[in-house]
């Protein structure tokens, strides 16, 4: 069953750091988020949503003149208990469709949000989505939750539905996949990944100082050439005519990392998901080298496929969240 709720403000600011200002309307891009918001771009917090209902909780508590944007969030609902929703939960708001990508976001040092009103509850239930199709969102529109891919009750809880490891046969020896009776269809895969380092070196980075020259053209060719070469490092995959590779290089400088995200797109019988991951992680392993003479202490994380699409499973959207600490469990770098 789906549940509905509201969009009760959209909220825009020109900069980082300051509560937004309420809007009549915002328009919102795929793969962008908020025109004209300073959080707009790439990655995978393009929109920021928080419940009225979770600002009511503060002025319960004391806080004074809170109006929706006072936590700097894109887009204010009424009716969801947003913060419970699972990552990879689609949501339908007005004409334009998201994916949740993360609950909640720690602070940043000097927040001028918590200075302001004294406490900040985004980091506990404010949620972050990715723009998956563009339009105009407004005031009084309905924002719906959508199953998602592996859910089968249709309510946005997952279920376990493990299917059984494609590349072994009956006798449990590894193989190749046999996709000659598949279909040619549009196959799209989106990865991400970062690489952490010294803000001096993030610095050094985007002025074009350091010594082996551009790293970000080198980590973008690298991560295309590595896409095209993925059947030749993973032994079981198969050779894909790639229609497109985009490998996008974005600078975090509240975190001190480059945030990389991989788009692979083609037509044909299998995905293009280790094509992406490979992308991703090929261009972090280039900026190390490119930047490892004056760094030797960066740290690569967080790759995972965020979403796919085509071929008979049809579209996957990442449906568990992953922190620091599940990061380290995985023996994964935190970043």
């Amino acid at each position: 069953m789906q549940k509905m709720g509201r969009v009760v403000s959209v909220n825009r600011s020109e900069v980082k750091g300051v509560v937004k200002v309420p809007v009549a309307s915002g328009e919102l891009r795929v793969d962008v988020g908020l025109m004209g918001d300073a959080h707009a771009g790439t990655g995978k917090r393009q929109i920021s949503l928080l419940a009225a209902e979770s600002i009511e909780k503060m002025q319960k508590q004391g806080a004074q003149g809170l109006v929706p944007g006072s936590f700097a969030e894109n887009i204010t609902t009424q009716g969801v208990e947003l913060y419970t929703l699972p990552v990879g939960t689609r949501l339908q708001i007005g004409e334009t469709l998201h994916v949740v990508t993360q609950i909640g976001k720690e602070c940043h040092k000097g927040c001028a949000i918590r200075e302001l009103v004294g406490d900040c509850v985004m980091p506990r239930e404010g949620i972050f989505t990715n723009v998956l199709k563009g339009g105009t969102v407004r005031s009084g529109d309905a924002v719906t939750i959508l199953p998602y891919a592996g859910d089968k009750q249709g309510d946005g809880v997952p279920v376990d539905d493990t299917p059984a490891f494609s590349h072994l046969d009956q006798d449990g020896n590894i193989r190749m996949v046999d996709v000659s009776q598949k279909d040619d269809t549009q196959r799209r895969a989106v990865a991400v990944g970062r690489i952490a380092m010294s803000p001096e070196t993030l610095s050094a980075v985007y002025d074009g100082s350091l010594p082996k020259g551009d790293v970000l053209a080198a980590a973008r060719i690298a991560g295309a050439m590595a896409a095209k070469k993925t059947s030749a490092l993973i032994p079981m995959c198969h050779l894909l005519a790639l229609h497109a590779v985009s490998v996008v290089l974005s600078r975090n400088e509240q975190e001190h990392c480059i945030d990389i995200t991989a788009s692979v797109s083609c037509t044909g019988k299998t995905g293009v998901e280790m094509e992406a991951l490979t992308a991703v992680s090929v261009a972090a392993l280039t900026i190390y080298d490119m930047c490892k003479a004056v760094d030797k202490n960066m740290e690569i994380g967080g790759i995972m496929l965020m979403e796919k699409s085509g071929g008979k499973s049809g579209q996957y959207f990442r449906s568990s969240a992953s922190g620091p600490a599940d990061e380290q469990k995985r023996g994964i770098p935190a970043v």
